[in-house]
């Protein structure tokens, strides 16, 4: 198994795995990452791995990854373009004395296994709401399975599911990284695809579990039509915050399109995994479309609770970045302030919105969004007339200035006379193109 040497991330990588041997006469050693390395994988760090019995134990090199498993999940994404070019036991280069290079699917086992037990992560039980297990208590150190589990969690300083769209992420990469394993050709093979495959059913689960029973779904009947069912799924960045606090828009918008990313990946592969991955995320999209939105403390939001008051002299409306539905108002929407990130953020939201909308068309239930979310009078279409006017008119910024700053701010996605030109966004601009253009 593999722990580090010296524990980083301020303290919060905790040697967690059964075989685990710290030495404190031996310093850590950070070595340069090669020019050939994954870059969103940090920097390379020498750590111990022990056999279970604590017999043997090997220094061996792995990256420190940071952002937990956003990190890990961008770094996943090298290594699997690595592994699928040039096969498993293509080399990475990690720069290591006596471990300069690693085969791929051998350092992806590694990193996996050393941030499933050595950070905030924790496993629930078959039937049990607290996850309270560690990665030794599920699996051996080649990651063959001692006993079932429920659920995944990246744990925040409160000891709760925090983030949905890190838990999305990291199973997507994880689903992908089975399938690699899938295709054989090493030793490990059939090993690494049920261990992949276990831990990225478990962190998706977390997504779709209640936030009473640990995870991170809020659902209840749609106010528009009870028969249908709207969910939020809570993410937030602030890991001190509680999990109801979570209603940030695109990470939301991120777990709903990652639903649509892994229906269509085990589909492919022919793997039964026991969830509806389409009603899952239909009941996301309800929720922005069908839901009365954040009217009490404690209802979440619908999708024109993110529109800003009108701005400019073209009074266009720009997305808040997030709502917390725990404040006493219950719509505390909130700007990040930073420049030009609510503009970039606002232009995601987009990119994300048109995706899944996409999808549900290929998927044939995008008619039932025809009204709330495509109408000419819909928030979506005041997004978009903002991203329009703020890319065609950039230089003029009193038709559309934000009301953040109240002047203009750089948008790093847009420049003047430049509007979005990449798909999703032909497929909003194609979609909305019979609505009234704002005028000056």
């Amino acid at each position: 198994m593999i722990g580090p040497v010296s524990l980083s991330r301020a303290g919060a990588r905790i040697a967690a795995m059964a075989g685990l041997l710290l030495l404190p006469a031996l310093a850590s050693l950070t070595l340069a990452a090669s020019p050939a390395a994954p870059p969103a994988c940090g920097v390379v760090k020498s750590f111990e791995r022990c056999d279970d019995g604590r017999q043997r134990c090997e220094r061996v090199a792995a990256y420190d990854v940071p952002d937990y498993w956003h990190g890990l999940a961008q770094c996943l994404r090298g290594l699997r373009d690595r592994w699928s070019r040039d096969g498993p036991d293509a080399p990475v280069p990690v720069g290591a004395a006596g471990d300069a290079e690693v085969g791929v699917a051998t350092l992806v086992r590694r990193q996996v296994m050393l941030e499933m037990a050595t950070g905030p992560v924790r496993f629930a039980a078959q039937g049990r709401p607290v996850a309270d297990l560690r990665l030794d208590d599920i699996f051996d150190a080649r990651g063959t399975p001692r006993r079932g589990f429920d659920r995944a969690v990246l744990l925040n300083d409160r000891g709760m599911a925090y983030n949905a769209m890190g838990q999305s992420g990291l199973a997507y990469f994880l689903y992908q990284m089975a399938a690699l394993a899938d295709r054989g050709g090493y030793p490990q093979a059939a090993t690494d695809t049920a261990f992949y495959r276990a831990l990225a059913h478990g962190a998706i689960a977390t997504v779709l579990t209640p936030v009473a029973e640990g995870g991170l779904a809020a659902s209840r009947p749609c106010d528009d039509d009870a028969a249908r069912r709207c969910t939020w799924y809570h993410s937030i960045t602030r890991r001190d915050q509680p999990t109801e606090a979570g209603a940030t828009l695109n990470q939301h918008l991120h777990a709903v399109r990652d639903l649509g990313l892994i229906a269509d990946l085990v589909r492919k592969q022919r793997w039964n995994e026991g969830i509806d991955f389409n009603r899952a995320i239909a009941e996301g999209l309800d929720q922005l479309a069908f839901s009365a939105g954040s009217t009490r403390p404690g209802a979440m939001p619908n999708l024109r609770d993110f529109l800003s008051p009108p701005a400019g002299q073209a009074r266009v409306r720009w997305a808040y970045y997030g709502l917390n539905p725990t404040a006493a108002d219950g719509r505390r929407a909130y700007f990040l302030g930073f420049g030009g990130k609510d503009c970039n953020y606002h232009l995601h939201v987009l990119d994300l919105l048109s995706q899944i909308l996409q999808r549900a068309k290929a998927q044939g239930f995008l008619a039932r969004y025809e009204t709330p979310l495509l109408a000419c009078d819909s928030a979506l279409v005041e997004m978009e007339r903002a991203a329009r006017l703020r890319s065609t008119h950039a230089t003029d910024p009193r038709l559309w200035s934000t009301p953040t700053a109240g002047r203009d701010y750089a948008c790093p996605r847009l420049s003047a006379g430049a509007a979005p030109d990449d798909d999703n966004d032909s497929f909003l601009e194609k979609r909305l193109a019979a609505c009234p253009t704002p005028q000056r």
